[in-house]
């Protein structure tokens, strides 16, 4: 491979690491306000502009991964970690190098991305709980007493009047 193509192909390459990580930190601030938005019990049409959001924001994320593939695919190396090293140990040291700590930075945000959504995910079932809870109290609240747990983990009665909907 002569130079002005290494130096082409690693440009390029660079472009692709710079675009994904910037995608990957507007996905995490997504997911940083969706957490937020879960834990302080925002309107849910707060959350919902914010999953809207995320879906372009991984649509993005999934482009940039579909480019980087075929750009390392044209460059006859494997959609793979040792590909990307095949790939950084053709270009000059210095070069290599740079494009290395983008790399791992782009795996990195990855990585934080994944249990940042998995954080969420947990979030999200919680608060289902919650709301199966308070409807199964609705739903069985004929002047009798629904059995739920307490703060502190131990059960107890919610009593429920029929009224509620006057409240």
């Amino acid at each position: 491979m002569n130079t002005l193509v290494k130096t082409k192909a690693s440009q390029t390459f660079r472009d692709l690491l710079l675009e994904s990580i910037h995608h990957l930190r507007a996905l995490d601030s997504l997911l940083q306000e969706e957490r937020q938005c879960l834990t302080a019990h925002e309107p849910h049409e707060q959350l919902e502009a914010i999953v809207n959001k995320k879906q372009v924001a991984l649509e993005q994320v999934i482009t940039d991964t579909k480019n980087r593939n075929e750009f390392l695919e044209a460059q006859g190396v494997e959609l793979n970690e040792a590909g990307v090293e095949q790939f950084l140990s053709q270009q000059p040291p210095a070069v290599a190098q740079a494009l290395n700590k983008g790399w791992q930075q782009l795996q990195q945000l990855m990585a934080q991305l994944q249990e940042s959504n998995m954080l969420n995910g947990r979030l999200v079932n919680h608060v289902q709980q919650q709301v199966e809870v308070f409807l199964t109290a609705v739903q069985q609240s004929q002047g009798s007493s629904v059995k739920v747990y307490r703060a502190g983990g131990d059960r107890g009665d919610l009593s429920v009047p029929r009224n509620l909907g006057k409240a």
